[in-house]
């Protein structure tokens, strides 16, 4: 058989991703909550309730179930004979996680129900198995030759059906459609190329079967439907510079789209297939378009051993760290394309001297920062540092607002973030605390009646950051009536982020 080629759809695809990726400028993540943890991988439930954080430890491996709003554990499982899982999954209705595991000499699958941490089955050299939607079946590939992609009652461990995937292959992956009437399965053949194969999962009946595109000796591989059933996505780690997203028409065998991404180690839709995320060793988060896998966004992130999207699209999970040696940490951030953005449009210093830049050093998390020192004599109560941000945002129903502030100040600060509200004509305090030296991002919740802090009808938005000298600068700066020499503050990033 010959090397698979890409068609020109598809390689026009990858040019206009490319092109994508130098346009489209870096943003901040809004974090939810994120926890130290050991090296494994996540997944966000379904129904958004919790992430199913999976880690080796030195007495074994354990699965922790998180609560989604708040990160809190709500439910373990410690597997401590010696073995190790590698790369879990969750039914989709929650109750069940398999994952194939090495305990340093064999493989084999494994099926635990959450909810009491029961081992339900082991299936012995089986390795990436997936649950049907409901948790009743487990599609596994034998790693016997000649290789077998098989189906298997969960609660008897009675075969279904058994079918050859190959002979002289690997068998890298293995996916079930969300309704659960397909299962695909991607070899790897004759050490050239990967071959996708469809089967239907009530009887084992091959459906479809094409290659996929590239091939070559990758080292990583991740595969899985989007929500309707009728694309499949491929994900292949090429390399510390090398990685590609490739999404096929199932039925047809057609490439429709492709996306580079360094390193790339996850790939995941939401359940309307709306828009993808793939993170990976890079350290960057990227957002696609879920049709024609143009580039949305790209952010900076954890370098990423794991990550996955919420069903709704609203938020990501990432496993990693944030720079190579540094804890390993579980973060949860909001998807910053599922809400509206409001970048800043002035900044206008009404207290301080202005020693470096300008609004525009407000719009990405960069070196570029606005640099502000007091200035003249003040009143040791109020800020002697105090800028105002305005924006604009569409306008629309207002769900929540929150607003991004990326900062630090010298030693002794106390920094306030304020919003305006235009109902009341009034700035209201919505954060209040120690400024740190090195940058640190707050977000600042607009409370209960956030749609009062935009204009109706311009769609303005507007904050006032302050900063105030404490402690023995503030009595200081009381005896002599001026600001103490040396004191500042700086602001890296800052923006609006709105819920519909």
């Amino acid at each position: 058989m010959s090397r698979p080629t890409m068609n020109r759809r598809g390689l026009y695809a990858i040019l206009l991703s490319l092109a994508a990726s130098v346009a489209n400028a870096q943003g901040m993540l809004e974090p939810v909550w994120s926890v130290d943890t050991a090296p494994g991988s996540v997944e966000i439930s379904s129904d958004g309730a919790f992430v199913l954080h999976s880690y080796r430890e030195e007495t074994g491996y354990r699965f922790v179930t998180r609560d989604m709003n708040t990160g809190e554990v709500t439910g373990q499982i410690v597997v401590e004979d010696g073995w190790h899982a590698l790369n879990p999954s969750l039914s989709a209705d929650g109750r069940f996680v398999v994952s194939y595991f090495d305990n340093g000499q064999t493989w084999a699958t494994r099926v635990y129900r959450l909810s009491d941490g029961a081992l339900l089955r082991h299936i012995p050299f089986a390795v990436r198995g997936r649950l049907s939607p409901d948790g009743e079946y487990v599609y596994y590939a034998e790693f016997e030759f000649p290789y077998r992609l098989r189906k298997m009652r969960v609660s008897d461990g009675s075969i279904i059906w058994s079918v050859v995937i190959g002979y002289s292959g690997w068998e890298w992956d293995t996916a079930v459609t969300p309704d659960g009437s397909r299962v695909a399965g991607v070899a790897f053949v004759d050490n050239q190329f990967e071959m996708m194969t469809e089967f239907d999962a009530e009887d084992g009946t091959q459906v479809n079967q094409f290659p996929i595109a590239g091939g070559g000796n990758a080292a990583w591989r991740s595969l899985q439907y989007t929500h309707e059933g009728t694309r499949i996505a491929f994900a292949r780690y090429d390399g510390p510079y090398g990685g590609t997203g490739l999404l096929y028409d199932v039925a047809q065998g057609d490439l429709l789209a492709s996306l580079s991404h360094p390193s790339v180690l996850s790939m995941q839709f939401d359940a309307q297939s709306r828009q993808v995320a793939t993170a990976g060793l890079d350290g960057w988060l990227r957002i696609w378009d879920g049709s024609s896998l143009s580039l949305l966004g790209v952010f900076n992130s954890l370098i990423a051993f794991s990550s996955d999207i919420s069903d709704d699209g609203r938020f990501i999970v990432l496993e990693g760290q944030e720079v190579e040696g540094s804890p390993w940490l579980v973060k949860l951030v909001r998807n910053p394309l599922s809400s509206i953005i409001g970048t800043p449009e002035s900044a206008v210093v009404k207290r301080g001297r202005t020693i470096s830049g300008d609004v525009g050093s407000l719009s990405d998390n960069d070196s570029q920062r606005l640099l502000v020192k007091p200035e003249g004599e003040f009143d040791p109560s109020q800020p002697a540092i105090q800028v105002v941000v305005e924006a604009t945002v569409p306008e629309g129903s207002v769900q929540s607002l929150r607003l991004l502030v990326d900062g630090g100040a010298s030693a002794d600060v106390e920094q306030t973030i304020e919003l305006y509200d235009f109902v009341a004509q009034t700035y209201l305090v919505v954060d209040v605390r120690p400024a740190t030296v090195p940058d640190l991002l707050v977000v600042a919740d607009a409370g209960g009646e956030p749609a009062n802090f935009v204009e109706a009808g311009t769609g303005k938005v507007r904050a006032r950051i302050g900063y105030r000298e404490t402690v023995l600068h503030e009595a200081k700066a009381f005896i002599t009536g001026n600001p103490v020499n040396g004191a500042w503050a700086r602001l890296d990033y800052l923006s609006w982020r709105i819920d519909r």
